[in-house]
């Protein structure tokens, strides 16, 4: 299918497509090329960007798929549309190479960006052509990947496609790094677990190499994730309790929500003596886990489930025990001497849509009755630790608010890479070994070996209404998405605008407006203005209710494909082609004795009525008038009849082959 590059002259958001143009470096092989706009409409001139994919990594998840091609986009600020440009993956291979080896291709770049000009040219916008934009920028990925192999791609039931590989990556040391990773492909960016891993039997390192004879097993004294080592080191705000606990002969309890390869967990178990449970959704990620990551089943259970279904039947497995009764079908049982609570829960979650970014924990977790529940399976000193990854400070600061109601005291350690944050959530205020309460409130107690130190974060002032997101009723005919855009934008900037719609299936579900949607303003304040000043104003004779809806009423699944464009459906060109259809013969003889019928019916109320009218005749074409009330079909050869079709469509004629005569 031709390509029309006029599509090109606007941004569209989320669009997404990849064709193939002949290699100029390489006449013999053909370049894959993918355009992807940006999903958030951006206010100034749209910016174009292209990325070269790196030799050997066309393949790879992160540039073979729209999730990852979305990741890239969204890593670089104020680009509308990126273009990636790579060398077309082998016929059938949708996944990432079994080895890579990275290769300097400064030289092969430099030859391609030359000969691609009048391509980027053409890709870009025509505002950004008027504007007199004609360089777009190349952008370069650097990574710390030096070579890598992949054991194995299997299927989860949940996270779907994942894939496990050895790397071995660049070091500030003289040592040589080796590390075993877990990606999925709805994100692949975004590395779910790392361990580091080390040769079997002892080998020369200058003999080591990924993908060669030498087999590797995974190393669970060390954690290398980043936020790991915060998440861990938070323990110190309880560490004499746990250590009277040691020394009495009882194990501490720590509950983590989401396993992945279960670095955390086993470092857990086998470095701090922890009982450890755990909770994924998919079980195949928890074979992946045990076969690659070292996770143990000894002392370490696991359970398949939803992570806030586990919490929540906890909290209402510990209220049955308070109240004495036991229905028995808990599916904890298998913890055995589950006499106590836990000590610490720890909360490594993260979405699973793309489109919306990497937002840990997910949505459906900040909730002020999921985090009572949390709290009342802790122990009187216990903790909560979240990594959180916040989309916007709004969510942020809505986290943070929601702890404060729930738990005594909360603290946060800042990563540093300006993505993670850790906080700390405690039952009851930091004791120390007397039993004094402790004020940490004026310099930091707990400093992590990564990130900053830990602060105890103030008490925030009550959220009224954050939420920038506004409820539109009585949306009149005609004032749509363009229209309602445009007007409210005199207020501030739009985020996004969604209007409900019918869906659009057959000839009577047409998509059209149901009336009532919702819109997002940058500023809380100034949805609050609009809502003020628009509520009930007159828009062609209906009144407009506008009200905002308040941040924990927000519906998760709200803004989901929000930035599709509605295409109207065109009904003379539907009933177009159901009038012209093509008809068997029994259809047009049940389409003339119909109207024989109701000429019949006519001609009977005429004369009923005492009026002296001659009613026209039905005639068949070319033929004798027909006074009877066969058909003329029953009256003539099937082929007089297509040969008659055929000269009726030549004149344009009725389809019916009969006409009025008068």
């Amino acid at each position: 299918m031709a390509l029309d590059v006029k599509s090109f002259e606007t941004i569209i958001p989320s669009r997404f497509l990849s064709f193939t143009i002949p290699n100029p470096a390489l006449p013999t092989h053909l370049l894959r090329v993918a355009v992807l706009d940006n999903p958030v409409q951006l206010n100034e001139s749209p910016q174009v960007a292209a990325l070269f994919v790196p030799q050997n990594r066309e393949p790879d998840w992160i540039f073979s798929t729209e999730s990852g091609h979305l990741q890239l986009l969204s890593s670089s600020p104020g680009i509308s549309r990126l273009i990636l440009i790579g060398s077309n993956p082998i016929s059938g291979s949708d996944s990432s190479p079994l080895t890579y080896h990275k290769r300097d291709s400064a030289q092969y770049v430099k030859s391609l960006e030359n000969s691609l000009k009048p391509l980027f040219f053409a890709l870009s916008p025509k505002v950004s052509v008027q504007d007199g934009i004609f360089d777009v920028p190349i952008l370069d990925y650097e990574d710390n990947l030096i070579c890598s192999v992949v054991l194995e791609r299997c299927v989860g039931v949940f996270v779907c496609e994942m894939l496990v590989e050895d790397i071995e990556i660049e070091s500030d040391s003289e040592l040589r790094e080796f590390r075993r990773r877990l990606r999925f492909k709805r994100m692949p960016n975004l590395v779910q677990t790392e361990i580091r891993i080390v040769p079997q039997k002892v080998f020369e390192l200058d003999r080591v190499k990924i993908g060669g004879e030498v087999k590797f097993r995974p190393d669970t004294k060390v954690l290398v994730h980043s936020y790991l080592i915060p998440m861990v080191a938070s323990l110190s705000l309880i560490g004499s309790c746990i250590e009277d606990r040691l020394r009495k002969g009882l194990k501490p309890k720590a509950l983590c929500l989401g396993v992945g390869g279960g670095a955390l967990l086993s470092f857990l178990r086998t470095q701090l003596g922890f009982e450890v449970f755990g909770v994924e959704m998919d079980e195949e990620v928890l074979r992946v886990a045990r076969q690659y990551f070292g996770l143990e089943d000894c002392e370490i259970h696991v359970s398949v489930g939803d992570a806030i279904e586990y919490v929540e039947k906890l909290a209402g497995r510990d209220r049955v025990l308070v109240s004495g009764e036991d229905n028995g079908d808990f599916y904890l049982n298998h913890a055995n001497g589950f006499d106590a609570k836990f000590d610490v829960i720890m909360v490594d979650l993260d979405s699973c849509d793309a489109r919306n970014g990497v937002i840990a924990p997910p949505l459906e977790f900040v909730k002020k009755h999921i985090l009572s529940a949390a709290r009342s399976v802790l122990s009187d000193f216990g903790i909560f630790v979240m990594n959180v990854i916040p989309p916007t400070r709004l969510f942020y600061d809505t986290l943070i608010h929601e702890f404060q109601e729930i738990f005594h005291e909360l603290y946060e350690i800042d990563v540093g890479n300006g993505e993670n944050f850790v906080l700390i959530a405690k039952v009851s205020p930091v004791t120390s070994p007397l039993g004094k309460s402790q004020d940490f409130s004026e310099e930091p107690h707990l400093v992590p070996l990564e990130g900053g130190p830990a602060r105890k974060l103030p008490e925030l002032k009550e959220l009224k209404n954050k939420s920038g997101v506004l409820y539109i009723g009585r949306i009149p005919h005609g004032f749509y998405e363009e229209e309602m855009k445009a007007y409210f934008s005199q207020f501030g900037t739009i985020k996004r605008l969604r209007i409900a719609r019918n869906k659009k299936v057959g000839l009577f579900v047409t998509g059209k407006s149901k009336h009532f949607g919702f819109m997002e303003f940058d500023d809380s304040e100034v949805a609050e203005v609009v809502a003020e000043c628009m509520h009930n104003y007159l828009l062609f004779e209906h009144l407009l209710q506008v009200h905002v809806i308040p941040q924990e009423h927000v519906h998760p699944k709200l803004w989901k494909g929000f930035n599709y464009r509605y295409n109207p459906l065109n009904r003379l060109q539907t009933e177009r082609k159901q009038h012209n259809k093509e008809r068997t013969l029994d259809e047009h003889r049940r389409l003339v004795a119909r109207i024989m019928k109701q000429d019949q019916k006519r001609r009977k109320n005429i004369e009923a009525a005492g009026l002296d009218y001659e009613c026209p005749e039905f005639r068949k074409s070319a033929f004798a008038p027909c006074t009877s009330s066969v058909d003329a079909y029953s009256l003539y050869p099937a082929r007089v009849f297509c040969q008659e079709e055929k000269e009726a469509r030549e004149d344009c004629s009725a389809r019916v082959y009969c006409h009025l005569e008068w």
